[in-house]
């Protein structure tokens, strides 16, 4: 098949989103299918960019572009006007997030059409978020003089329902405006079965186009085992306070006094002195870190129905995992990813982790990568999506 994939967030930003899609697409890729990526230039942006980030091979990539506007408001910070700038970013930032649905991205969504791509007609274009532009922005490709079979919306988290969001806008105003971005598909498919489940409940008169898929991983990692590490957990994702709770975990470390790290952005001040703490670290040191870890640690958000994409790219490696369960729905949560024969659990409190990591440091069981979690297996359950929704 000729497929067209959309993603505004750039293929070398950091992030679980990016991660889920270059795993995704290299899947597809690997079955025999040819996939051109239509996405955003990487900006030189401190934050996110992760020039180890490998992109997919043999995939051809086009490029939608961010209005000069934005570019300048966002990244230029030289001159007279810098320090005014380094003052009312922040600010005009938190004002867009309030009163926009959408992040600045809508506003390369919006000029999308046909000369940005290589072909006019794909047998199917997927879009995926986040950002939720890129379903806008095949929306307006297909209006434009683009036509595909089938268009697939591949979704993390919702809009409506996102614990992450910070608009001011009501919950049934983006309850209609995702309304109108699902419609218009022909099949949505949701990372997490709790989501899937809630949108369900939501759109019920679209619910027949929806499915569930879990997130594959990128490759195999194979790490060798060790005697000793240089750290005997790890922590590797964002913490901020508002969507997950990592003090007990901090505290259950310090009760320890093991050699641990955390790296991820936060708005957490962690005091523990054997805790090494790093701010979010690109790829490749990501991979150095799990290669220096004994067990890797996944905490499970503090409410909503979303499962963090770092547990499964976690089940990539060979090295234990243990799940922190938290949230309105840790019960639920638990039977389902016991379902995957690969991770250790313990709810979220210091002593049930103190408990739980003692326990995994004596422990001598073997792990593999999990195959449930196969980005070729999992590209041939997305694709017969199609098949199944004819």
């Amino acid at each position: 098949m000729k497929i067209l994939f959309v993603t505004l967030k750039p293929l070398q930003f950091n992030t679980s989103a990016t991660l889920r899609n270059l795993a995704l697409i290299e899947g597809i890729a690997s079955l025999g299918h040819s996939v051109e990526i239509l996405t955003l230039p990487a900006t030189d942006n401190a934050q996110w960019l992760d020039k180890s980030l490998d992109l997919p091979a043999g995939c051809a990539v086009s490029y939608l572009t961010v209005p000069g506007s934005y570019q300048s408001v966002a990244h230029n910070h030289q001159g007279r006007f810098r320090k005014i700038k380094k003052l009312l970013l922040p600010l005009i930032r938190r004002l867009y997030h309030w009163f926009s649905i959408h992040d600045f991205t809508i506003m390369a969504a919006g000029k999308a059409d046909k000369r940005h791509c290589q072909s006019l007609e794909y047998d199917m274009i997927i879009s995926s978020s986040d950002p939720k532009s890129s379903h806008i922005a095949v929306k307006k490709l297909l209006k434009r003089g683009c036509s595909a079979k089938v268009w697939i919306q591949y979704w993390g988290d919702p809009l409506m329902a996102d614990i992450t969001n910070k608009t001011v806008w009501p919950s049934f105003v983006l309850g209609l405006f995702e309304r109108s971005i699902l419609r218009k598909a022909d099949i949505i498919v949701y990372v997490s079965p709790f989501t899937y489940r809630q949108q369900c409940q939501a759109f019920k008169s679209l619910s027949d186009k929806f499915a569930f898929l879990p997130i594959p991983y990128r490759k195999h990692k194979v790490y060798p085992l060790k005697a000793s590490y240089r750290y005997v957990c790890s922590y590797l994702g964002d913490y901020y306070s508002k969507s997950r709770n990592i003090l007990p975990l901090s505290q259950a470390i310090g009760q320890l006094a093991i050699p641990a790290v955390f790296a991820g952005n936060t708005d957490v001040e962690i005091n523990e002195d054997s805790i090494t703490v790093l701010q979010r670290v690109t790829q490749a040191e990501v991979e150095q870190i799990e290669y220096e870890s004994q067990i890797l640690v996944c905490l499970l958000n503090s409410r909503g129905s979303q499962i963090p994409g770092k547990l499964y790219h976690y089940a990539a490696s060979n090295k234990p995992i243990l799940v922190i369960i938290d949230g309105d729905q840790k019960k639920r949560m638990r039977q389902y990813l016991e379902t995957f024969d690969r991770f250790e659990f313990c709810d979220n409190t210091s002593d049930a982790i103190a408990g739980k990591i003692k326990q995994m440091m004596s422990d001598q069981s073997v792990y593999d990568p999990s195959p449930k979690l196969d980005p070729v297996n999992i590209a041939k359950e997305f694709l017969d999506f199609k098949v199944r929704k004819g």
